[in-house]
């Protein structure tokens, strides 16, 4: 289904009907919808996200 022709189809859209106030816990959506990232992202995710694990439950 393609979008209303109105609809710049490079927009970026935002939910603003979400209160964070509301919401405990929200990350980061890491699926390059709106970034290219480098290939060194993923490590320096995996260690940081390792090493809290580590700290955490050690």
């Amino acid at each position: 289904k393609k979008p209303p022709q109105d609809v710049n189809p490079r927009g970026v859209f935002a939910c603003n009907e979400l209160d964070l106030k509301e919401v405990q816990v929200y990350g980061f959506d890491y699926d390059y919808t709106l970034a290219c990232y480098k290939p060194s992202l993923d490590y320096l995710l995996y260690n940081l996200g390792r090493e809290t694990l580590i700290k955490k439950y050690k």
